[in-house]
């Protein structure tokens, strides 16, 4: 069996402190300035595309609301057509109903906002 030697027989070996050489700090620093360029560079791109996206998408909604407003236009004026004092009279005339004693000067329509009708 061999003996372990003891450790005070050993000689120590002293380190130097940490240090760089000029050219070592300088290519640190160059290299880390380079990753922080690129890395805003990427973050700049990332969030131009965002905003590139989100606006297409916004110009999609505009469309599709523009589109809406279009119809619900259409539908209010066939809703005013269907309720005219013209198409009443004529369906009742194909109803075969007599007005005689309605003459269109004597009917008039009330025109409600809401379901609830007029407030007391």
């Amino acid at each position: 069996m061999r003996a372990l030697p003891r450790t005070e027989a050993l000689p120590r070996v002293r380190g130097r402190p940490w240090s760089l050489s000029r050219e070592g700090a300088r290519a640190l620093v160059l290299g880390g300035m380079g990753l922080l360029v690129g890395g805003l560079v990427f973050f700049y791109l990332w969030q131009g595309s965002a905003v590139s996206l989100l606006r297409a998408q916004r110009a999609e909604l505009v469309l599709r609301l523009e589109e809406l407003r279009r119809e619900r236009e259409l539908l209010e004026v066939r809703v005013l057509e269907a309720f005219s004092p013209q198409a009443v009279q004529q369906r009742v005339e194909e109803l075969g109903l007599q007005l005689a004693a309605f003459p269109p000067d004597r009917v008039d329509y009330l025109i409600l906002e809401d379901d609830e009708g007029p407030s007391p």
